[in-house]
């Protein structure tokens, strides 16, 4: 069958040719694509290596929810030199008209591999954080919705990987346009399906990035929530917002790139910006998926550079056998009551006004004993020496 991408091209060349001196959106130049892309990129491996640590190292404990962060992080690695590579020796930025031959193959090439690795990314990510959520919450209703989720973006995610994957067959002839061969999604078909298919797509990846990102937002609303807790969750709501404004920005992108036919022809043109808020939500996902785990440890570390004064108080906490310090830990809940975390931090216990000691004390029945002993500080201390307090 004829593909879509030649009928494509039939429609560039019934068209005014591009001009060669056109300048360059931003977007399309190739030091944007390093100058956004390899930052963030840095930034995710930093997140990721630092929540491997404290999962491996500091914990020594670690679930499918840490491997599969690992594959994430690979696939995004695999994403991202594709991304660059594509932008400075595929073709891409350029009018499709303007490449040769080999150059049109060698970008259909790195684009085959920058949508099998994008899938791949995000739905590894995805995945990885919701096995978090079931590693924290053993049991009650958040444990029963992970657990669709999951089944659901399971299923989702394969049906996305499977297709961006395999997008014609044989697989090769996405990239060497090939009469016999089977097109169909984002094998580009016909203009129609494959823009239904990217919208799909892209639309599905918000829905289930909000039901992630915030499922475990009504837990964390209570008065007496601890400080870790709160900078974890501020954390992961902070990138997670981020993750889902990048998608949202790429669905706009790939509207506005793919509304009229001819937009949609001159893809190594109008696909550049793609790409790029592509590669910030991937990284930010990386982080986002990161964020909850580390983020004590890194805390630890931030106030040890940044003690300044004389006096230097030290709080050394018992860390539990079972982790629960470093993770996204939660207060104890009516449902997820348990976990292998096993959630246990220790509520403070409420005084009984009531008791008989409470009130001999309150009412001054009991004789006052206090002693308050100093020690003699060295010679040209500036603090004051007390004696027989």
């Amino acid at each position: 069958m004829i593909s879509g991408a030649e009928v494509a091209f039939q429609l560039l060349l019934h068209n005014p040719p591009p001009d060669p001196n056109e300048p360059l959106p931003l977007a399309n130049q190739v030091p944007t694509a390093f100058g956004v892309a390899v930052p963030f990129h840095l930034l995710a491996w930093t997140a990721v290596l630092l929540r491997l640590y404290t999962r491996f190292k500091v914990l020594k404990q670690h679930w499918w929810d840490d491997y599969l962060i690992i594959v994430a992080l690979l696939m995004n690695l695999v994403y991202t030199v594709s991304y660059l590579g594509s932008m400075a020796h595929g073709g891409f930025g350029q009018h499709s008209l303007l490449l040769s031959p080999a150059k049109g193959i060698s970008s259909g090439k790195w684009l085959y591999v920058i949508q099998a690795t994008y899938a791949l990314t995000l739905i590894f990510t995805k995945i990885s954080l919701l096995l978090q959520y079931l590693r924290l919450f053993r049991g009650g209703m958040i444990r029963t919705v992970c657990l669709g989720l999951l089944f659901v973006t399971g299923i989702w995610g394969s049906v996305f990987c499977f297709i961006s994957v395999f997008p014609a067959f044989p697989v090769s002839a996405f990239w060497n346009l090939q009469h016999n061969a089977t097109y169909y999604g984002l094998g580009f078909a016909d203009y129609h399906s494959l823009r239904l298919t990217i919208l799909v797509t892209a639309s599905l990846d918000i829905v289930f990035s909000i039901l992630i990102y915030f499922l475990p937002l009504g837990l964390y609303i209570r008065p007496d929530l601890e400080r870790r807790q709160f900078l974890a969750i501020l954390g992961l709501f902070a990138s997670g917002s981020m993750v889902i404004g990048c998608s949202a920005v790429r669905l706009w992108l790939a509207d506005t790139t793919s509304n009229t036919e001819l937009k949609s022809a001159d893809l190594s043109w109008v696909y550049p910006p793609v790409m790029l808020v592509s590669s910030l939500e991937l990284n930010l996902g990386l982080i986002a998926a990161s964020i909850p785990i580390f983020h004590v440890y890194l805390t630890q570390y931030l106030v040890q550079i940044f003690v300044t004064k004389e006096v230097i108080i030290q709080r050394h906490a018992r860390i539990s056998d079972q982790g629960a310090e470093y993770e996204l830990d939660r207060p104890r809940s009516w449902k997820s009551g348990t976990s292998e975390e096993r959630l246990t931090r220790k509520e403070d216990k409420k005084i009984n006004y009531n008791s008989p000691s409470v009130k001999a004390h309150v009412l001054g029945h009991v004789p006052d004993n206090t002693r308050v002993e100093a020690q003699k500080m060295p010679p040209g201390s500036r603090w004051e020496v007390l004696k027989n307090a």
